[in-house]
């Protein structure tokens, strides 16, 4: 057999709404169980905006609880949105994946020195055992002002896409893109970068049911709060070396069952909270 299968599963936004995330989990594991008994591949990344302070477990946990839920799911690879990256102090995002199970995909952001910041990389390769090689870069949106003023440099990523695009893609089969950024940005640099198979979105909230194709690149977003699981299956031809089909879902999770694991991690994660945001801090 020349063509191969590849299944990935997204998920972007979800802004701590962790009311959903053991169905999640419950959809996840049982996908992961499925490919693993068809000797299928699988990858599973998030697009950014996981962690957001308007909850108690993100807040009391300064978001390393929304780390170790990503951890327990067993994410290959996340990028940051906006949440993490302006409402975290820079020593508390430098602080926030420390525990992380997985490289951290940020391409344009620096310290003001020019340096990547430590626990970040601009992008990962993953080398699957039916012999295809997939490479994923992670952007995020370039709010200037608020970087700058946190102590970072961000930029934008139209100038850096390019060059990087073309590294990866010496370097890969397929080319996948974690983008913070927006649809419209994502139509943008579909339409003016070459080398890209995918996108998978986020920031605006859209929900693309079966993915937009711009120019030959597939764009997927799967809504917000977790409500949504999206889910690519991409098949390539090792014969021909090329990508030949993509299908893209977004899989509504409301209805699934729960994951017991994942209810008794969220409620350890929650009294742990609960009891840091109770110590007193001042007479």
């Amino acid at each position: 057999m020349t063509v191969e299968t590849i299944h990935v599963y997204h998920t972007n936004d979800v802004h701590s709404h962790l009311d959903h995330w053991s169905k999640i989990a419950h959809y996840i594991k049982q996908q992961r169980r499925i490919h693993e008994l068809k000797n299928e591949e699988m990858l599973l990344f998030d697009i950014g905006d996981h962690a957001d302070r308007v909850d108690s477990l993100t807040e009391g946990l300064k978001g390393k609880g929304n780390v170790t839920l990503l951890n327990h799911l067993g994410y290959h690879n996340v990028t940051i949105g906006n949440n993490e990256g302006i409402t975290f102090a820079k020593t508390e995002l430098n602080e926030l994946y420390e525990e992380a199970a997985f490289p951290v995909l940020v391409a344009n952001l620096f310290d003001q020195d020019g340096k990547r910041p430590h626990w970040a990389v601009p992008y990962d390769i993953h080398r699957l055992k039916n012999g295809i090689t997939i490479g994923v870069i992670g952007v995020t949106i370039p709010f200037v002002v608020f970087y700058e003023k946190l102590g970072w440099k961000i930029v934008d990523p139209h100038e850096i896409l390019p060059s990087l695009v073309r590294e990866v893609r010496e370097q890969a089969d397929i080319v996948i893109l974690l983008s913070h950024l927006g649809y419209g940005s994502d139509e943008q640099i579909a339409s003016e970068i070459d080398g890209i198979d995918v996108i998978l979105g986020a920031h605006t909230h859209h929900l693309l049911q079966q993915g937009r194709v711009v120019k030959g690149t597939l764009i997927a977003q799967a809504g917000r709060f977790g409500h949504y699981v999206g889910r690519l299956t991409l098949r390539y031809d090792k014969r021909i070396g090329e990508l030949v089909e993509i299908e893209a879902a977004c899989v509504p999770v409301a209805n699934m069952k729960k994951d017991s694991a994942t209810e008794q991690l969220l409620a350890n994660l929650r009294e742990i909270s609960k009891e840091r945001l109770s110590e007193k801090v001042t007479a």
